[in-house]
């Protein structure tokens, strides 16, 4: 485990993230955002850390609601009180722990409290660059787990990226696609950006359906429901092993689409001559949570594809 525990520090994070007082307006923020190219800006008081406003907070909290950017301070919508990271911290921890929260920007600070940046994904994402140049890590046995959202991130990293050589993706795996084509599904896909969508379609004088979101989701991650579904995401990862866990019951992964993007990888892996290193567990009466028998299953996954082959 001792080559897992490399810290921040030596990896790098986002230094030059723009700072604003609360009383700035989110029109402000905003446009640093575009202008420099960040997902978010720092709120501060003083030299003291005391929010943070990211991409998200503005379509959640502004956006969504139609509120003017011009007149609403960032106080008013930031994330209060944001949890932080500090360059020591081991990188693993760090990925693992965006993961389960969700977070996509942590802001650094170090030990007296002082703003030193931002970890963001795509920071993350730098990790595998790093993990590749150090002598004391076989680039080879790399493995990925993912929960959630981060279990979406874990797929769509391994597809892209093979470099990884085996991946776990925990109530991550869904079909954007079929959900749009079932009635009774499309919603448990719209749920985490409810809001936003709900503004949008009275922005535009239509009603909330699946058109409608099949729309709002082409205009902000173009192809993820058709060419980078998960149905096509995972076939991209055969033949390098793939794990996939969820429950039968989780309300935001119907269990219809999470069946059509298994078999796709099924047959991918079947036709690539490696059944055995794709792996499919639903688990029975559970809903969207990590079970302890799944966290044993990822575990006896890497344990069985990562370990050294044994001259």
């Amino acid at each position: 485990m001792r080559r897992l525990q490399r810290t921040i520090e030596e990896v790098g994070w986002t230094k030059a993230v723009p700072t604003f007082a609360k009383q700035h307006t989110v029109a402000k923020a905003f446009d640093a955002m575009s202008r420099e190219a960040h997902d978010c800006v720092l709120v501060v008081d003083g030299e003291t850390l005391v929010g943070i406003f990211t991409s998200r907070d503005f379509l959640n909290r502004v956006a969504a609601v139609r509120r003017d950017p011009r007149e609403v301070e960032l106080g008013d919508v930031m994330t209060a009180a944001p949890k932080t990271l500090r360059p020591r911290d081991p990188v693993a921890f760090a990925i693992n722990w965006m993961a389960i929260e969700g977070f996509r920007n942590v802001p650094i600070v170090d030990d007296a409290g002082a703003i030193r940046g931002v970890l963001t994904v795509w920071d993350v994402m730098r990790v595998m660059d790093y993990l590749t140049t150090r002598p004391d890590v076989d680039s080879a046995r790399i493995g990925v787990v993912g929960i959630s959202k981060g279990g979406t991130e874990a797929y769509l990293a391994a597809a892209a990226d093979e470099r990884i050589a085996a991946v776990a993706s925990l109530i991550g795996v869904q079909s954007f696609g079929w959900s749009l084509r079932h009635a009774a599904a499309w919603e448990a896909r719209a749920w985490t950006l409810r809001a936003a969508i709900e503004a949008a379609a009275a922005d535009s004088g239509d009603a909330v359906s699946a058109p409608f979101v099949r729309k709002f989701f082409d205009r902000i991650t173009p192809g993820l429901v058709d060419s980078f579904d998960g149905p096509m995401m995972l076939a991209a990862i055969a033949p390098r092993p793939l794990l996939v866990v969820n429950g039968d019951s989780d309300p935001r992964s119907p269990v219809g689409g999470v069946r059509q993007a298994t078999a796709s990888a099924e047959r991918a892996y079947a036709a690539a001559g490696a059944r055995e290193k794709f792996e499919f567990i639903l688990e029975v009466d559970a809903a969207h949570e990590v079970t302890r028998d799944a966290s044993r299953s990822v575990l006896d996954w890497f344990v069985r594809w990562l370990s050294p082959v044994k001259n």
